[in-house]
């Protein structure tokens, strides 16, 4: 249980009824520690979030879930009255694309949500008292570009305890390893196309699945995958449950790097180490500082991939060690820490 609770306020920009992935998980496990620990959640719709904003008590501190871009009027109004409310507020900042890509911006549309992004931004500046980013390296590239000197914590996603032990993946991976892409593939740097291209080189020698929203059946049948790859969309929910039913042994994280994934790493990254399932990824600083040096399953390239299969007793080696590290961050990373490392501010 955390302590002090009912002295923080949860505010969430985005409608977390209106939006899915990564910020719907994060917004609602978070609301979900601090409500049960006697906090105040405002979330939901513009008439909901007002309402709850007039009646929320005072509090030390409030914590606000950015939107990726901007903010709405009805958003700024209650956030003005809950800085009257209390005694420091924390603005988590979601992400930095538009900062570290702005030549995606260069259309009449783009721009427009490029500018918005500044005037968003430069509002967050007026009202924090302090900031909370997903690593630190965030940060350092947000903190740079506004010329904001205010004090920040790293906030990266949290870590929830499947509760029943053999929940966890019965992985025969020795057998035929199976492989899983989790999330969209609209990003231009998600690396679906790597992870499709391994697929098309040894769809003969592994299983591979998909777990995707987007409509893919164009480029798997361009690829020659469509009766032979496992591809289908569920809810958060329903993501372990599919691991654990099609025995899969590994993620493969497959977004190159770059300057904006040298910086962090998706939310989906954490739902796996709490699944208990291990990732093959890229090294970039904020995995290896979150998984350790010591983390067996770190590749420079796809075809590093193979070299993991070339001996069984050294597989299963890793394969335990892998284990063993994500069992530790699911430890020190709980939403109730993470919670907790909020309410500590008061502190400072």
């Amino acid at each position: 249980m955390i302590k002090s609770m009912n002295k923080i306020i949860l505010y969430s920009v985005p409608n977390i009824e209106k939006v899915s992935g990564g910020p719907r998980v994060r917004v609602t496990k978070i609301s979900e520690v601090i409500e049960e620990s006697g906090g105040f959640s405002i979330i939901g719709g513009n008439f909901t979030k007002f309402k709850r904003t007039i009646i929320s008590p005072k509090s030390e501190i409030c914590y606000v879930e950015s939107a990726t871009n901007r903010i709405k009027i009805i958003d700024l109004f209650c956030l003005l009255l809950l800085k009257a409310k209390t005694k420091i507020m924390v603005i988590y900042i979601r992400d930095v694309y538009t900062i570290t890509f702005p030549d995606e911006y260069k259309s009449f549309r783009k721009s427009i949500t490029k500018v918005l992004f500044s005037i968003t931004n430069r509002i967050f500046g007026h009202l924090a008292d302090m900031f909370a980013f997903p690593t630190d390296e965030m940060a350092v590239v947000y903190k740079r570009h506004f010329g904001y000197n205010k004090k920040s914590i790293a906030l990266p996603p949290g870590t929830f305890r499947i509760e029943d032990e053999k929940s966890k993946p019965d992985i025969s991976f020795l057998e035929k390893p199976s492989f899983l892409y989790l999330g969209g593939t609209g990003y231009k740097f998600s690396g679906f196309k790597a992870y499709l291209d391994f697929a098309v080189k040894n769809i003969d020698r592994f299983e591979f699945h998909i777990l995707s929203p987007d409509d893919l059946d164009s480029q798997l049948i361009e690829a020659g995958l469509k009766e032979k790859i496992h591809y289908t969309s569920l809810p958060h929910s329903r993501v372990l449950d599919y691991i654990k039913e099609n025995q899969i042994s590994f993620l493969i994280h497959t977004r190159p790097l770059n300057s904006y994934d040298a910086i962090t790493y998706p939310i989906k990254i954490m739902d796996c180490i709490s699944f208990g399932l291990p990732i093959i990824s890229f090294k970039n600083d904020p995995m290896i500082s979150l998984l350790s040096t010591n983390y067996p399953f770190f590749i420079d390239d796809m075809e590093d991939i193979l070299t993991f299969f070339l001996y069984e007793e050294e597989l299963e080696m890793k394969y335990i060690t892998s284990l063993g590290i994500l069992e530790k961050i699911v430890r020190e990373n709980s939403y109730q820490k993470q919670v907790q490392k909020i309410f500590d501010l008061n502190s400072i």
